[in-house]
């Protein structure tokens, strides 16, 4: 008799077993899929660092040229004696004009 309890428990418990496969099946499957994007976007991540790197070395070489030295100091000279020597100059001949 217990013989019989236990073959009808284990055959009401196959449909259960065999749904609890397939969803471990399904969630391996996802488990993959989200392992491939992960790839991907730490793939495109470490492309991205590189092109950052490029460009920070491409921005220190141009920084680092006489030239921009230059012109990084041209900037306040210009601003502090040039632009307002010129708005005078204006100012004298337009009043001359007049």
């Amino acid at each position: 008799m217990n013989e019989s309890i236990d073959e009808s428990e284990r055959v009401s418990d196959q449909p259960i077993q065999t749904d609890l496969a397939q969803q471990i099946e399904q969630c391996e499957r996802n488990a993959r899929v989200l392992i491939d994007r992960l790839r991907e976007k730490e793939q495109k991540a470490v492309a991205l660092e590189n092109k950052l790197a490029e460009k920070e070395v491409e921005l220190a070489r141009i920084t680092n040229t006489f030239g921009w030295r230059l012109l990084s100091h041209y900037g306040p000279i210009k601003y502090r004696l040039l632009l307002p020597a010129y708005r005078r100059l204006q100012r004298l001949f337009s009043y001359k004009t007049r």
